[in-house]
C-alpha cells in the first residue's frame, strides 16, 4: 500500500508541476481532480468534487498549512505533498500517519504582510479534522 501512494504521490507532484492547477489528486496512477486558484479555495473545490472518492488518494498542493492538512485528514488521504508546506501541518500529517513530502518547511503559513495566514488562524487550536473542515467551508462558502 506504501509503495502505491508513493507512486501516487509522485504522480500528484507531476500533474502539479506541468499545468496550472494548484491542486491535484491522483489514486492509483488516475488523476481524479485538479484546481486553479490560490488560498484554500481550490482545494474546497476539489474535495467537494471528489468527495468520498479522496480516500486514499494522494493530493499536492502548492501550500500546505495546517487548514489544509486538517481538510485532507478529514477526506482520508494518504499522502500529501505540499510545494510549501508549514511545520503544524507536517505535525497533524504524521500524527494521522500520512505520508507527506514537502519542497520547503516553513514555521508557519503566512499572508502578505507576514502575519499568520487567517485561515491557519482560525484551525492554530482545533484538533478534530472535521470540526476544521466544516468551519472553513462556512468561512469560505461565499468562494466555493
Amino acid at each position: 500500500m506504501a509503495a502505491l501512494v508513493g507512486q501516487d504521490l509522485q504522480r500528484a507532484r507531476e500533474l502539479l508541476g506541468s499545468g496550472g492547477a494548484s491542486v491535484v489528486a491522483v489514486r492509483r496512477g488516475e488523476l481524479l481532480a485538479s484546481e486553479p486558484g490560490n488560498r484554500l479555495v481550490p482545494l474546497l473545490r476539489l474535495v467537494q468534487s471528489v468527495g468520498p472518492g479522496l480516500t486514499g488518494a494522494a493530493v499536492a498542493d502548492r501550500v500546505v498549512g495546517r487548514a489544509a492538512a486538517l481538510v485532507l485528514v478529514h477526506w482520508g488521504v494518504a499522502g500529501v505533498f505540499g510545494e510549501i508546506m508549514s511545520e503544524s501541518a507536517g505535525r497533524v500529517l504524521a500524527g494521522r500517519h500520512v505520508l507527506h513530502l514537502w519542497g520547503t518547511l516553513v514555521p508557519f503559513i503566512a499572508n502578505p504582510a507576514g502575519a499568520l495566514c487567517p485561515m491557519e488562524a482560525m484551525v492554530q487550536d482545533i484538533t478534530d479534522p472535521g470540526a476544521a473542515f466544516l468551519l472553513l467551508k462556512s468561512a469560505l462558502a461565499r468562494h466555493l
